[in-house]
């Protein structure tokens, strides 16, 4: 019987921490039995299974640099040694990012080390009969030694290779899609479909390939249908949600159940800019004695993992008096003297990396001091499905 508890080692220290969108992960120490379900953040330990759940994903971040996508239903064992990180990978699919110091990826015989500033996304895959399962790696930039048995091969950016279960090395692809990845997620801050561009590699005697977007992940309902010319780029629009895609040599009645597909999953997340809510543009805030306290009030959406509020005395928002980070889409300021004051919000996204993004417009208001105190409810706004209270301390006795 599985426990869902939340587990820490006293006498350890962490090799990495790990984060998670969609539902949760689980981890189980390498010397015990139980399943322990992972908060945000959790200590990650030398020797530590990962797996994620159906529609779960979770971001391993090493504490030698190396970063780890784990995506839906995989399973993993994580190391970290002298010379980097290493994974005993075992099921599903992830992506790796490398930094000063490579990684290495073990999958039954096989055997992937990573060099240093390298992106490589690798995963269990059909082989080009669709009858065995393979271990599939794709180098998307940098360079990586591959072992399998005696057989020592070094693959550079744009280039697969696929592992046959007893660990032999198989002839690399006739087709190969460098990008998007197996798992892409991508972040969209505008409402219109976001172009995304198809990228592949193949062999000379390849002319014809064609790309198709569906709504599932067997293709029964496909919303889009390309057949290309000797080309080896092609960017469509996709829209905000979950996509999935295939490319296969040939056209779509050349295509049968032993055609050689890449596919994947692409993930476009709708993560528009904060609307900036209170205090509203331009709104007059009036104190007697003491500096009020203000609360700032923004939309958020799903995908930012934390906001930044930048306070300053002009437009261009130089030299702020006030910058913060904070976990939630408000944040109580009584710092704030007399004057006109700026404010602008910008999200902070985990995913992909991408640090802060797509901030708000800038929006404006004004603290005055005054020798007579307003009516109560001018004191703060009113924002619909809000309510505010006086602040007590913003009036005398």
């Amino acid at each position: 019987m599985e426990l869902n508890q939340a587990l820490t080692k006293v006498n350890e220290t962490p090799i990495a921490t790990i984060t998670f969108k969609y539902k949760t992960a689980q981890r189980r120490f390498w010397d015990r039995v139980l399943w322990d379900r992972l908060q945000q953040n959790s200590p990650v330990y030398d020797g530590d299974v990962i797996r994620t759940a159906p529609q779960s994903e979770a971001t391993v971040y090493f504490t030698d640099g190396n970063i780890m996508e784990l995506y839906e239903n995989t399973l993993a064992q994580l190391y970290l040694k002298d010379d980097g990180a290493s994974i005993d990978f075992s099921q599903g699919d992830i992506s790796v990012i490398t930094s000063a110091k490579g990684m290495q990826i073990k999958a039954g015989n096989s055997l992937v080390k990573i060099e240093e500033g390298t992106s490589v996304a690798a995963g269990k895959a059909l082989s080009s009969q669709n009858t065995d399962e393979v271990f599939k790696v794709l180098v998307q930039s940098g360079s990586v030694a591959l072992e399998a048995g005696d057989t020592v091969q070094n693959i550079t950016s744009g280039n697969a290779v696929a592992f046959s279960p007893v660990g032999t090395l198989l002839d690399v692809p006739q087709l190969s899609v460098i990008s998007p990845a197996p798992n892409a997620r991508v972040l969209n801050h505008t409402k219109e479909n976001l172009p995304i561009s198809f990228d592949w590699v193949s062999s000379e005697n390849v002319e014809k390939v064609t790309l198709q977007l569906a709504e599932d992940t067997g293709f029964s309902s496909i919303v889009t249908e390309v057949t290309i010319d000797n080309e080896k780029q092609y960017t469509l629009p996709v829209s905000s949600g979950t996509t999935w895609w295939r490319l296969f040599v040939g056209t779509p009645e050349e295509f049968t159940t032993d055609t050689l597909v890449e596919s994947g999953k692409l993930q476009v997340l709708h993560a528009p800019s904060p609307e900036l809510v209170v205090p509203a543009p331009g709104y007059q805030i009036r104190y007697r004695t003491k500096q009020p306290a203000i609360r700032f009030i923004w939309t958020e959406n799903d995908w930012a993992t934390s906001y930044q509020l930048e306070i300053a005395d002009n437009s261009e928002m130089k030299n702020p008096v006030i910058n913060q980070r904070s976990p939630q889409a408000s944040s109580i300021i009584s710092s704030l003297s007399e004057g006109t004051w700026y404010w602008r919000v910008t999200p902070f996204y985990t995913i992909l990396n991408t640090g802060l993004a797509s901030p708000s417009t800038v929006s404006s208001f004004v603290i005055s001091k005054s020798g007579d105190l307003q009516a109560p409810e001018l004191l703060l706004p009113v924002v619909e499905g809000l309510v505010n209270t006086r602040n007590p301390d913003t009036e005398d006795s």
